[in-house]
């Protein structure tokens, strides 16, 4: 009777004195896998750390991403999500989930599992044989057999019971690769407003500053270049060699210039590193860099950068030119999203000086 019970869990019935055909088929599919398996199988696993605004929101369009490309959450909390999708949606569904924020951290590992796979179909055939033969040997096994005979059976039964759950985890892990994605706030720590240069140009280079000069016009400063482009959308003032321009929603940009002593003088390209080595310490994230030919013929190199200011991301673009004995400074600031309408207007702008 037990032996009775577990053939029929197993799923397999078998003709008196050799394998059923379902049995046949199972050990010719399992050869073929093992023989002639035209491809690989491998466990695909990684994992982003983004720097995002609002965490339920990131959270909500990674799982709803996930279910678009056929996979699903395998866990979820309140800062942390894992999904699994199809390994072959893997690349596209990290390249879109790379556009929710800043990435902080990011991993990518793999695993072949194709060895694994066929040395595990190999053992479950021979396993499903050997039970076939003792099945035949049972038939005809005389009464003091009968019992060793079951006993074996029972055990190629669990054998096989556990290697088809194994084949299973197996061809899962290969089938679907797994993405977790842990979502942080961008870092509300503000940059240093002062600086550690020994170019004293340099340490006024700030986006405290340029946030008052344009609300208060205290610390505004005149330069020898302006831009004969005003930002589209911008209004601009323009008086005794000072300008700036200020858009409805509150990014502005002014030009200002200082005078380098005749011994510390250099290219645009040492100024850049310069500069850009002293933002990175002063707390600021580069985002972009690009050098831009000016119509005046000068070298425009350009740091886009941010910040936090207060609860707000802030952008902060500072491009910077050699005229002479000065280095022009163009910065531009505002909300991160509405700076974002506004960059190619910018950038047009700063091309005219």
């Amino acid at each position: 009777m037990i032996l009775s019970t577990l053939l029929l869990t197993t799923g397999l019935a078998f003709a008196q004195g050799g394998p059923s055909p379902e049995t046949s088929d199972t050990a010719e599919v399992a050869a073929a896998d093992a023989d002639a398996d035209s491809g690989r199988i491998a466990w695909v696993a990684a994992h982003l750390s983004l720097r995002v605004d609002d965490r339920a929101s990131a959270l909500d369009t990674t799982v709803a991403s996930a279910k678009e490309r056929g996979g699903w959450f395998s866990s979820l909390s309140e800062d942390s999500v894992t999904v699994r999708v199809p390994a072959a949606e893997v690349e596209a569904l990290l390249e879109e989930l790379r556009g929710l924020g800043k990435v902080a951290e990011r991993s990518f590992s793999s695993e072949d599992l194709t060895a694994e796979r066929e040395d595990l179909v190999i053992r479950l055939a021979s396993r499903e044989e050997s039970l076939a033969r003792y099945l035949g040997v049972l038939e005809t096994a005389n009464p003091k057999a009968v019992v060793s005979v079951e006993r074996e059976i029972t055990r190629l039964i669990a054998d096989i019971e556990q290697l088809k759950g194994r084949l299973q985890v197996v061809e899962d892990r290969g089938a679907y690769g797994q993405i977790s994605v842990s979502f942080t706030y961008r870092d509300r720590k503000a940059p240093t407003r002062g600086g550690s240069s020994s170019f004293d140009w340099i340490n006024t280079v700030n986006m405290a500053d340029l946030l008052w000069d344009l609300e208060y016009g205290e610390r505004s400063t005149r330069s020898v270049l302006t831009p004969t482009r005003t930002p589209a959308g911008f209004a601009a003032w323009r008086k005794q060699g000072r300008w700036q321009a200020v858009s409805p929603d509150g990014v502005g940009v002014r030009i200002r210039s200082a005078r380098i002593p005749s011994k510390n003088r250099a290219s645009v390209d040492f100024w850049s590193e310069a500069l850009k080595t002293r933002m990175l310490e002063a707390g600021y994230t580069l985002d972009a860099e690009q050098t831009l030919a000016t119509d005046g013929g000068h070298e425009l190199h350009v740091l886009e950068l941010s910040g936090a200011n207060g609860p707000v991301d802030q952008a902060f673009v500072v491009g910077i030119a050699v005229h002479g004995p000065r280095v022009i400074i163009a910065e531009a600031s505002g909300e991160v999203a509405a700076f974002g309408e506004h960059r190619a207007a910018i950038l047009d702008s700063l091309q005219s000086l």
